[in-house]
């Protein structure tokens, strides 16, 4: 299963990415995948490929923007640097804007 990992991570082509370039109907499927890889970057200690994927649909995917936003204030908390502290801080209100314009509506 492990190499399954290896090779799914390893089609990640992070030099292709651009946020001029990002469909913005992006499906579930597909915001699930890039997701994943994101996790498993960020799980191998490759911080800032993960965050490189993860930057380009962060503002067109919930799934994007939770990743990128629980890795800054991760990296905000290890470091305790005023400028990753800001970071973070400024991402916070991306997943919840995400998830209350796709949430279900309960009023």
């Amino acid at each position: 299963m492990e190499s399954k990992r290896v090779n799914s991570l390893q089609q990640v082509e992070l030099n292709e990415i651009s946020e001029d370039f990002i469909d913005p109907g992006i499906d579930l499927e597909a915001a699930l995948k890039e997701s994943s890889a994101a996790l498993d970057l960020f799980l191998n200690n490759r911080f800032s490929d993960a965050l490189a994927l993860l930057k380009p649909r962060k503002n067109q995917s919930m799934y994007h923007a939770m990743g990128y936003t629980s890795i800054l204030v991760m990296q905000a908390g290890m470091t305790f640097d005023p400028k990753d502290m800001d970071n973070a801080m400024a991402s916070l209100g991306n997943p919840w804007r995400h998830a209350k314009n796709f949430g279900r509506k309960l009023e």
